[in-house]
Parts: C-alpha cells; structure tokens; sequence
C-alpha cells in the first residue's frame, strides 16, 4: 500500500489484484500461528526451543529448497571478499543477512 499526500488530502493506494491482499496478509497469519504454537508450549510448561515435542516428518512445515540462505551463500552472493578484507568482519555480516 502506497500513500500519497496531494495538498491536505492523503490518498491510499490499495492494490487492485485480491490476491495482492491475501498475499500480503499471509506473513502475519504464519507469524501468529507460530506465536499460538510457542504460547501453547509456554502454558504447558515447555521451554521452547530448548525443549520441544518430536514431530513426525508429514506433521513438519515443508519449506521450498533455498529458502534459508546460509552466510556462505551471502558471502559468495555478494563477494564479501573482494570488499571486506577482515575474514571476522565479513562473517559477521554475512550472518546478519
């Protein structure tokens, strides 16, 4: 969503596509789930992440291959070396990606 203000007026750009809003209402929906599914461990008196009940293989959320980058794609990706010369430095930020 784009704002615009034209004099006093504030115009709100919706995107016109509904599936441009369902979109961009999924990350909430998922960062709730996990909120839901880290209180449900809490009131039960689990100490999440350090303890969690195993999960079957089928019952495990399913993320597309690549979709966790790891520092050393980030170091590769943006050739940290050929910029950073302290090897401590460019891990440090490499990581922070």
């Amino acid at each position: 969503m784009r704002r615009l203000a034209l004099g006093m007026a504030l115009i709100v750009l919706v995107p016109k596509n509904s599936w441009e809003i369902d979109y961009k209402a999924l990350p909430k929906q998922i960062e709730s789930q996990f909120r839901q599914s880290e209180q449900l461990l809490a009131d039960n008196n689990i100490n999440s992440p350090n303890e969690q009940p195993k999960l079957l293989k089928d019952e495990r959320i399913w993320l597309p291959n690549d979709y966790i980058r790891t520092a050393n794609y980030f170091r590769e990706e943006y050739e940290l070396h050929a910029l950073i010369d302290d090897v401590k430095v460019r891990s440090n930020i490499a990581y922070s990606l």
